[in-house]
């Protein structure tokens, strides 16, 4: 794709396109099929994963709907190839980056929302594909708990635990595979009414030449 594009939903209806880009063509953004977009608060950021040159991260204000405002000063710490991002509770998550960027890399965005302050990275032992942040109760303390589909080795995938309530001292709490294992691709949390909690893990490839993605699911 060629840049991120916006819909107003205010009518679910009538959905209006806005022909604005964040990140268009006259960007000079580094070629990829690969990208991914998130909000937190005013800000949109989005990320390129590619070898090219020009901006990996790139962060806009969306507080002058419909004008859009590319942010400019924002500096990001380490590599700058990223696959997937996520945002929760005022963290800033890098995930993954070609060929093996190893590790989730860990952005605060207090004070200010549109430019992240570098905290930490979490567990640099493996390539780490996607993730999501949950909140859950453990042992009668809220926990921020980090789910991320992880890829120490080839064809070795795992889904990997982590509790986050510390982004400076993250703790690996379990990792769990499955037969046939292939690549951890994608995680996706859900709770049922009655409290209990599954991830839903996608493996890019455990059948090779077959059609469709497998979906493995975890309690």
């Amino acid at each position: 794709g060629d840049g991120v594009y916006y819909y107003d939903l205010t009518s679910m209806e009538q959905v209006a396109y806005h022909p604005d880009y964040v990140y268009g063509t006259n960007q000079p953004v580094p070629p990829t099929e690969w990208g991914d977009p998130k909000t937190w608060g005013h800000c949109l950021y989005n990320v390129r994963d590619s070898d090219g040159e020009g901006p990996h991260v790139t962060i806009a204000d969306l507080s002058q709907l419909p004008a859009v405002t590319l942010v400019t000063g924002a500096s990001f710490t380490g590599e700058s190839r990223t696959h997937n991002i996520y945002t929760y509770r005022g963290y800033l998550y890098r995930i993954g980056g070609r060929p093996n960027v190893k590790g989730v890399r860990v952005y605060s965005l207090d004070p200010d929302t549109c430019l992240p302050t570098f905290v930490s990275v979490i567990d640099e032992s493996a390539y780490m594909h996607d993730g999501e942040i949950y909140a859950m109760n453990l042992d009668g303390d809220e926990k921020e708990i980090g789910f991320f589909c992880a890829n120490p080795d080839t064809f070795s995938p795992e889904l990997r635990i982590y509790d986050l309530s510390d982004k400076l001292n993250p703790i690996q709490l379990s990792s769990v595979t499955w037969p046939r294992a292939r690549i951890s691709h994608q995680v996706s949390i859900y709770t049922t009414p009655s409290g209990v909690v599954y991830a839903y893990v996608n493996d890019e490839r455990m059948f090779p030449g077959e059609t469709g993605t497998p979906r493995i699911i975890f309690e």
